[in-house]
């Protein structure tokens, strides 16, 4: 269960994104403007389901994921991509990019700018870098964000396995190790997304009784 800070921070994330958006579209928009198109309702971002809001350790900054849903519906509308995409990025986050706002200017900022799928964002306990999901080279692997020299870079070879939005990345509390899921070693992505849709989409699976775990 999350803890009473946590659910503080989070909240306090939540309502300053909240007031920068609402600031943001008062200015854009005149009361005397005409309505929005389908078009604008339907490519409107969205926060990305079951995925974090988290407040830097001095609380100056806030990182949360935003979803595009232009950018994720050609993934969502083919079945080979139910659950993963070919890069390794859960479905349900595909057309996501991490953002961060500051606290105290309001300014918020498209970090990852739209390259690849990025989602699930992670201050390091002293708050100098951000960890995050993302398949801008290609592959999902882990990402950090250098707050200071505002650099971008991949923190290792490793393929990630999130498979949804409670998925975490956790900080050791010295900043100096990450914890996260992986794809198992010796496989590849094509491989392990083609076992995960034959094992769910499999008849078999479907027949067996409610609580059973082994498979023949």
């Amino acid at each position: 269960m999350p803890t009473s800070r946590a659910i503080q921070r989070m909240v306090a994330g939540l309502l300053v994104i909240a007031l920068h958006l609402v600031s943001a579209f008062g200015e854009g928009r005149g009361a005397s403007d005409s309505p929005l198109s389908v078009e604008e309702s339907l490519s409107a971002l969205s926060f990305a389901f079951r995925t974090p809001v988290d407040l830097s350790p001095d609380g100056k900054w806030i990182a949360y994921t935003l979803q595009d849903p232009r950018k994720g519906r050609s993934a969502a509308e083919e079945e080979r991509y139910r659950y993963f995409t070919d890069t390794g990025v859960p479905a349900g986050h595909a057309g996501c990019d991490v953002w961060v706002t500051h606290t105290a200017t309001r300014e918020s900022r498209n970090l990852t700018e739209g390259k690849g799928n990025s989602w699930g964002p992670a201050w390091s306990p002293d708050g100098t870098n951000l960890a995050f999901y993302s398949d801008r080279n290609g592959q999902a692997q882990l990402w950090i964000w250098n707050v200071a020299s505002d650099r971008l870079s991949p923190a290792g070879d490793a393929i990630v396995r999130p498979r949804d939005g409670f998925d975490l990345i956790r900080w050791t509390r010295d900043g100096k190790k990450i914890l996260t899921k992986i794809l198992a070693e010796g496989q590849i992505l094509k491989d392990a997304n083609d076992a995960i849709n034959a094992s769910q989409s499999s008849p078999e699976q479907e027949r067996r009784p409610p609580g059973t775990t082994v498979t023949i």
